[in-house]
């Protein structure tokens, strides 16, 4: 029998609520998690088994009610 083994990890989250393209927020904090994600990879970096790459940006989407949810209204995705 096979058994999936999962690493404990540490991820960087931010939370917000509609479209990326227009949400004036989203771009200072895009700009923060990656200062935060090189920062941290730079005090790492001193430690040689430790791996020191900044991963890719990820997103997750959710809507409140899957019955309403419209993929071209992004505006009520969470």
């Amino acid at each position: 029998m096979w058994v999936p083994v999962v690493p404990a990890m540490n991820f960087l989250v931010a939370y917000g609520k509609g479209s990326l393209k227009i949400s004036e927020d989203c771009a200072a904090v895009v700009e923060k998690l990656y200062i935060y994600s090189y920062a941290i990879r730079a005090l790492v970096k001193k430690e040689p088994d430790r791996v020191r790459v900044v991963g890719p940006l990820e997103g997750t989407w959710s809507v409140e009610d899957l019955r309403t949810f419209r993929r071209e209204d992004k505006n009520s995705w969470e």
